[in-house]
């Protein structure tokens, strides 16, 4: 029985080297993101989530996204860039991939529920925190453009409401949707 490409490609990625240490045990070693995976050999950096999973990104992605990460990655272990995320609620690894997917482009995905609400209003406290302009900019226009017949009106307003967007809770309010369906 052959297994298939995406299982043989998990089990060709190893994890990550850590030095030894009787405190530690097998699930408190980061496990390699599927999509960024560092295949692309000029990923410069890494990032490990607070639930121990790992991305091999562009510092430049990064730099251009938030002068937050620019300060950052100016003072990290030029023989280990590693970013090491610690916050369980907004640093996870759904979270990190949601952001870097708006930074490297990928389309994002309402209608289908890729993303769960908390997952989204998550990912704004991210954004927040690390002040990255850029992606707050896509995620509200997406907010403000996504077609209201197809997408559930309350959940934009709510993600509206989370980017602080008046004019995305205003296009609710246009719509006259029930509050409560």
């Amino acid at each position: 029985m052959s297994e298939s490409p995406k299982s043989s490609r998990q089990a060709k990625k190893a994890r990550r080297e850590l030095p030894l240490d009787d405190e530690l045990s097998e699930s408190d070693f980061p496990l390699l993101d599927d999509t960024y995976d560092g295949e692309d050999e000029s990923t410069d950096i890494t990032l490990t989530t607070s639930d121990l999973v790992e991305f091999k990104v562009h510092s430049g992605a990064l730099i251009a996204s938030s002068h937050k990460f620019r300060d950052i990655i100016k003072t990290i272990d030029k023989e280990d860039p590693v970013i090491r995320f610690k916050d369980e609620k907004i640093e996870t690894s759904e979270i990190v991939r949601a952001f870097l997917d708006i930074i490297y482009g990928k389309p994002l995905a309402m209608y289908d529920r890729k993303y769960e609400d908390t997952v989204m209003v998550d990912l704004i406290k991210f954004v927040r925190k690390y002040e990255a302009r850029t992606v707050h900019e896509v995620l509200r226009l997406n907010f403000k453009e996504w077609n209201f017949h197809k997408a559930d009106k309350l959940r934009i307003f709510t993600l509206g409401a989370n980017l602080d967007d008046q004019e995305v809770c205003y296009r609710y309010h246009q719509s006259r949707a029930p509050i409560l369906a």
